[in-house]
């Protein structure tokens, strides 16, 4: 078991909290940004894993990234709530699903 508390890519513990790092760089001439879930201390370590990578270039002119409540701002950009919008799929699935074939 305490093996396992040190593996890398094991982060199933509750309590991991997030870190936000955002900026530029010295010879950044566009900003990035990398999501880190932090997990605690081991040994005097700081237990860590990154989670998201964004940098605006050529290829992505902007980016919304949302952190924390996510649900509120993937309403915000979708114009409509994430659990109105599984209400509706799942609704949707069951009308089709026994629609009779004409």
């Amino acid at each position: 078991m305490s093996g396992w508390l040190f593996t890398k890519d094991n982060f199933r513990l509750r309590g991991t909290s997030g870190v936000v790092v955002a900026g530029f760089g010295e010879r950044d001439i566009y900003p990035r940004l990398t999501e880190f879930a932090v997990e605690g201390v081991i040994e005097n370590k700081l237990r860590f894993c990154p989670r998201r990578h964004t940098q605006i270039g050529r290829d992505c002119i902007s980016n919304i990234v949302p952190f924390g409540q996510t649900e509120v701002v993937r309403g915000f950009i979708d114009g409509v709530d994430p659990s109105i919008e599984r209400l509706f799929d799942k609704f949707l699935d069951e009308i089709f699903t026994n629609y009779p074939a004409a």
